[in-house]
This record gives structure tokens, sequence and C-alpha cells, in this order.
């Protein structure tokens, strides 16, 4: 997948959580990916 980074933006479309793959492998980038995702979630 070369679309690794555009993951975050396809959240709106997949409704799903974001894959690994999008952040880097710490807690912290992991935390950040899950509040990106629910606050896209939120703007529904």
């Amino acid at each position: 997948c070369e679309r690794k980074f555009q993951g975050t933006f396809d959240l709106e479309q997949n409704q799903s959580p974001p894959p690994s793959y999008v952040v880097v492998e710490t807690e912290t980038a992991h935390k950040l990916a899950w509040e990106i995702y629910y606050t896209f979630q939120k703007k529904k």
C-alpha cells in the first residue's frame, strides 16, 4: 500500500480504526492517530 499517510483521510469513508501502519510505532503517535480518528467521526 503506497497510500500509507493518506489512510487517516480515508477513515471518513472506511468507517474503521486507523491501521497500525498509518502512524509511527510509538504510543504517542498511535494515540494521536486515534484522536484524529474520533475527531473525524464527530464532524459527521
